[in-house]
């Protein structure tokens, strides 16, 4: 074909095969790259609890990079902490956060099971002696531990719902008075006395910040289980353990759900809001690390 000669129509023609031709390269383009992308910022697991898992690691990692000057221990107290070998599980205990069903339906079943001699009628006197026996002993132990890429796991709670729960548990037997008076004469009162405001060491462990204790920042937790989610996350923990089947029981002292969370909303709206702002300050870090 001769430019000179081209007649218009041609030239239409000839721009529509052009354009076509670019559409059809694009397009191949996109298909076999663009798709591999869009592939690539899916989540890397469909399964909606390995997802959320992830987003509370996260929310850790950030909250340790932005505060662990605060929040990072030197020594890190390892009364909470309980290490069975046989199975490769670290459990960090938070009063009135689920440790009770833990211990009864898991802990001491699988103790029992390994010939762990938990004598005495009470509860408190067979966990004690459950904890004696697998203990963590020191820092190096602990160090050896992790090393060791334990099924290490902590169920955690909203704080106040934590505060309102542990009160509820006393006066039902009828050991307090007001929430108001709980929270000002015992609460605030063991904070203030704590002169180490890392450690608050005069505090109650049923009410201490138990960021204290499980030292979020210095250990990394395969499973950090919440006490809305409790029973799937236990569930999975059990899986990773090989345990399924073996190990049962129903949640013990519990107050949750929808009937904790108004009787929240109840208790604090029985109290000042200065009283609000230094429960607020109180426990900071852990609506920081577990919003």
């Amino acid at each position: 074909m001769k430019f000179g000669n081209t007649s218009p129509r041609q030239w239409l023609f000839a721009a529509f095969l052009a354009c076509l031709s670019f559409l059809i390269v694009w397009g191949f383009i996109y298909f076999c790259t663009g798709e591999s992308v869009a592939l690539s910022r899916r989540p890397l697991h469909a399964d909606p609890w390995i997802e959320e898992q992830r987003r509370r690691h996260l929310q850790v990692e950030d909250v340790c990079q932005q505060l662990g000057s605060e929040l990072y221990l030197q020594d890190v107290p390892l009364d909470m902490f309980l290490f069975i070998p046989e199975y490769n599980l670290l459990f960090c205990r938070i009063q009135k956060a689920g440790s009770t069903t833990w211990g009864t339906g898991t802990l001491m079943r699988l103790g029992a099971k390994l010939g762990v001699k938990m004598n005495g009628p009470a509860l408190h006197e067979k966990w004690a002696q459950l904890n004696m026996h697998y203990k963590v002993k020191d820092m190096d132990m602990l160090n050896k531990i992790l090393e060791g890429d334990p099924v290490s796991f902590v169920n955690v709670r909203h704080p106040f719902e934590r505060l309102v729960s542990v009160y509820l548990d006393h006066s039902e037997r009828g050991i307090l008075g007001t929430f108001e008076k709980f929270v000002s004469d015992v609460v605030l009162k063991e904070a203030d006395a704590s002169k180490d405001k890392k450690a608050f060491a005069e505090m109650d462990l049923h009410w201490r910040p138990y960021h204290t204790h499980c030292s979020f920042c210095n250990v990394p937790y395969k499973v950090i289980s919440k006490t809305e989610t409790f029973d799937e996350d236990r569930m999975r923990i059990i899986g990773m353990l090989g345990l399924e089947g073996e190990v049962e029981g129903e949640r013990k002292h519990v107050h949750g759900g929808n009937t904790i969370f108004n009787q929240t909303k109840q208790c604090f709206q029985s109290i000042t809001q200065d009283l609000k702002t230094e429960l607020l300050e109180l426990y900071k870090y852990e609506f920081n690390l577990f919003n």
